[in-house]
């Protein structure tokens, strides 16, 4: 899968991390209440590899940078930089290639 690289400033929803064929979604109880946030990237902070997959993982503004948050789990605002990239593409289309979990 290859994922869209996201920016300091762009726009996203966040999301409840997906759990691993192993049950572990990499998720503390202090994370749900920022699940819907509507907020920002602050930066990208390191990969994720969870189903044999490499992941990227964010820090956003709505937590101070607290948490990392992977970005299969978000919702990402387009904007006029990334609007046409494959990945928001096939999200629309309902039609991405996601890891079996």
């Amino acid at each position: 899968m290859e994922y869209l690289k996201l920016q300091p400033g762009d726009k996203v929803i966040l999301g409840r991390h997906s759990y691993t064929p192993n049950g572990n979604a990499n998720w503390s109880p202090e994370m749900d209440q920022y699940v819907g946030t509507e907020t920002y990237i602050a930066f990208f902070s390191e990969l994720d590899t969870p189903w044999n997959d490499v992941i990227p993982l964010y820090k956003v503004v709505a937590d101070n940078k607290d948490w990392h948050w992977r970005i299969c789990d978000m919702i990402i605002i387009p904007n006029l930089r990334n609007i046409n990239h494959p990945y928001l593409t096939a999200k629309r289309q309902n039609n991405l290639l996601l890891p079996m979990h």
